[in-house]
């Protein structure tokens, strides 16, 4: 700790630290959280002069205290887009990822999340020579994946396919706890790893359902833990971070119309309200991502991958002799964007184009 003296600062002479040691205030750190108004009286100084003795002490500490606004358009200073290099995609998020953003892709099995992040990966590697790093809960990542998406695209070299595959690192992880270890550790590494932008965790649903019946208490308070983890990683070392979510349909029992958005809305009505009505229950199902509101409530940017509807019979196409390989992503959540808002992509040999 700094010990109060009159070399700190002019105004500081022999008078002002005798009397401030008398109540105890020895340090510039003790000084400095001492209320001003207190000051004053104490030593008969100004409050403006005293604003300028406490802003002069933070500067000697390498501390300069800023206001909400200022730490506002710091961040987002600090934020930029990176484009995707789908474009499609790209023109739907206004120009690509936020830096410093929380994404968390959803849809069903099959659906194409993982050749979404993967192609994301593979173009930012390539293109702005950014590391990715992914952590593997399901322990079926593939490296022949992305070397058969480098080998298709004919511009590429052996040596920068060799650079591209070094550039994406992956480590398993088969708990909660164990991915909360390896966040904190990430965070103590991240100054050393300055390339590292891109930050995937697929997926986060099965490392959550592990937790059932009465440990779904700690399941919420890891959830917590992890989310701050990930918002600290994604804002101070403006990386972007992707979550792999699935997604389920779910069916409700309601007295509303079939597709009454309150009825998907309260999931968890009360069942004596249900027996009170006359009129006959009807159900409406929908698809809802995995974690459940919480989750929601904390990325900032929530993308849906689905296959395309066949315009005939409003089905999703799933016949094994003509697989599609359209896809369409939608916008379900953003602090940036319109929601509700989509575009078609389609799988290729060379990635998501």
């Amino acid at each position: 700790m700094l010990k109060l003296c009159t070399l700190n600062h002019a105004m500081l002479s022999d008078r002002v630290v005798e009397v401030l040691k008398e109540k105890n205030i020895v340090t510039v750190s003790e000084f400095l959280h001492t209320d001003s108004n207190k000051l004053k009286q104490l030593l008969n100084i100004d409050l403006i002069d005293l604003g300028t003795l406490k802003k002069d002490l933070w500067s000697i500490l390498g501390i300069l205290p800023i206001n909400g606004l200022q730490h506002y358009n710091i961040l987002i200073n600090q934020s930029n887009y990176i484009p995707t290099g789908i474009k499609s995609l790209d023109e739907l998020l206004g120009g690509g990822v936020l830096s410093g953003g929380l994404i968390d892709i959803c849809g069903l099995s099959g659906s194409g999340k993982t050749q979404l992040y993967t192609t994301i990966a593979v173009n930012w590697a390539t293109n702005d020579d950014i590391h990715t790093f992914v952590v593997d809960t399901k322990g079926d990542f593939s490296g022949d994946r992305i070397n058969r998406i480098l080998l298709s695209r004919d511009e590429l070299g052996a040596d920068k396919r060799k650079h591209i595959m070094r550039n994406i690192k992956v480590e398993k992880c088969n708990s909660p706890f164990k991915l909360i270890a390896l966040m904190r550790r990430l965070l103590d590494q991240m100054s050393s790893h300055p390339k590292v932008k891109l930050l995937v965790i697929d997926s986060l649903p099965t490392l959550w359902f592990l937790f059932h019946g009465n440990k779904r208490s700690l399941n919420q308070r890891n959830l917590a833990i992890l989310a701050d983890l990930l918002r600290k990683l994604a804002v101070e070392y403006s990386i972007a971070v992707i979550t792999i979510n699935i997604e389920t349909r779910t069916t409700f029992v309601g007295f509303g119309c079939a597709g009454d958005k309150s009825a998907i809305d309260d999931a968890n009505q009360n069942e004596m309200d249900l027996m009170n009505q006359t009129e006959s229950p009807k159900t409406t199902s929908a698809l809802l991502p995995a974690l459940g509101k919480h989750w929601n409530s904390i990325c900032s940017l929530r993308l849906r991958i689905e296959r395309k509807l066949d315009s005939t019979n409003s089905k999703s196409i799933f016949t094994t002799t003509e697989p599609s390989n359209e896809r369409i992503i939608r916008i379900l959540k953003s602090n940036q964007n319109q929601t509700d808002i989509h575009c078609m992509v389609h799988l290729t040999n060379t990635g998501i184009t």
